[in-house]
């Protein structure tokens, strides 16, 4: 009874937490966007002392 009782536990927790991980990697995705584009604007406004 207990594999039973299991399997359709785990789905259960995915579906919950998958909300919140989408979020996490949109938050993630946003930082990682910003701190490309400032360091492309580093760039160009800052020449390199090569």
């Amino acid at each position: 009874m207990s594999p039973r009782q299991s399997v359709p536990i785990i789905p259960a927790i995915v579906e919950v937490g998958s909300p919140f991980e989408k979020e996490q990697d949109k938050v993630s995705v946003q930082s990682v966007r910003s701190r490309r584009r400032s360091s492309i604007f580093e760039e160009l406004i800052i020449p390199d002392p090569s």
